[in-house]
């Protein structure tokens, strides 16, 4: 053997020695570096997760207050769901995964194989760790989502019952009517002139006024506003109940005044309420529009024959409309909008993933899938 091939011999151990020296210095450093900062890690993530839960059932508790002083119903909880025991889970993974980090040390004497199989150990959930505290910093979002849609379906539901509340107004009022109608007494004389056909007329003008407010149904909207209902009411007063509330309107006014006109008192003023309504008549735009004989008209056609004749234009219009309601409401059927993500849905969505990726790395959730809204 010659000089060149026994220094190469040599050298070779020797570069090794030094790729592992390196190897094991890079590892220590790094393993070092997530002990250390796991448990700040882990106090963050736990902490994110108790706020955010907490908060959520703040803003339901909030919810309910406000549901019962408006006379409706919220019972959609967060308790309801996995969303409290997954944060259960997840706290015991974190404290596994402290009780692993602190039984291991690491310093100059440990050796590179040591530090392998300390790594083995425990960086795959030190690294879970760190990944659910950025899953966590969207909780805030989240929050905010919650509150937004908790505000969004309060408002729908309202709606709601001001809609079923003037659609019964206009029931009884068109009922009331009806009856009045029936119990009228036609002479002779009135027959020979046409009345009592403008009287079988005017009773099917009400049954179809009856129909197509039963018939109608609250229209979906992408946002609701409690000023636009009231302005609906003061229209159905206005329209229909000679300017004034039923009991039941008054109700629901009151409650919606004392709920939101106490924030901003300058958009709930009733003159502020007032130029809405009369804007809304400008335009002669009303949410439940229904065609009526006015008193005018029947003053313009006296004659008997002339008021028969218009009442049967209206009835037609009105057949129309009833018409158009029916196809109307199977597009909308067939044409529904998709419904936002819920906002805790998306929390429980992410705690699975934290809990996947503090318990067990080699089965990670993908991050799209655990923090896209």
């Amino acid at each position: 053997m010659d000089l060149k091939e026994t220094n190469s011999i040599i050298q070779f151990p020797a570069e090794e020695l030094a790729r592992q020296e390196a190897e094991r210095q890079t590892l220590i450093s790094q393993l070092s570096a997530k002990l250390a900062q796991n448990p700040q890690t882990s106090s963050n993530l736990e902490g994110a997760m108790l706020k955010t839960y907490d908060n959520f059932v703040h803003n339901e508790e909030t919810a309910r207050a406000h549901a019962k002083k408006l006379g409706i119903e919220y019972t959609k909880t967060i308790k309801n769901t996995a969303a409290r025991q997954l944060v259960e889970d997840i706290q015991a993974n974190l404290q596994e995964t402290t009780a692993r980090a602190t039984s291991i040390t690491l310093d100059e004497n440990t050796t590179l194989e040591d530090a392998k199989k300390a790594e083995s150990e425990v960086a795959s959930r030190l690294d879970g760790v760190s990944h659910g505290a950025e899953i966590a910093q969207s909780f805030p979002e989240l929050v905010n989502l919650n509150r937004q849609q908790i505000e969004g379906e309060i408002k729908k539901s309202v709606y709601g019952r001001v809609q079923d509340v003037l659609q019964q107004a206009r029931i009884q009022k068109y009922a009331a009517e009806q009856e009045n109608i029936q119990q009228e007494k036609v002479g002779f004389w009135g027959k020979l002139f046409g009345k009592e056909e403008l009287r079988e007329k005017r009773i099917e003008n009400l049954r179809l006024k009856m129909e197509l407010t039963q018939r109608s149904e609250a229209l979906e909207k992408d946002t609701y506003s409690t000023r636009e209902m009231l302005v609906d009411m003061y229209m159905c007063a206005n329209t229909e109940l000679g300017g004034k509330f039923t009991p039941e309107m008054q109700e629901v006014y009151q409650a919606i005044m004392s709920t939101y006109g106490m924030e901003k008192t300058e958009y709930f003023s009733e003159e502020h309420i007032q130029q809405l309504v009369n804007k809304r008549q400008a335009k002669g735009a009303t949410t439940a529009e229904l065609p009526i004989v006015s008193e005018k008209r029947q003053k313009v056609f006296r004659k008997v024959k002339a008021q028969a004749n218009m009442v049967e234009l209206e009835n037609q219009g009105l057949r129309q409309k009833l018409l158009k309601l029916r196809t109307y409401s199977l597009k909308m059927e067939r044409g529904k909008r998709p419904q936002e993500a819920d906002a805790i849905s998306l929390f429980e969505q992410r705690l699975k993933g934290i809990e996947v990726n503090t318990r067990e790395r080699d089965k990670e959730v993908e991050l799209e899938d655990t923090v896209d809204l």
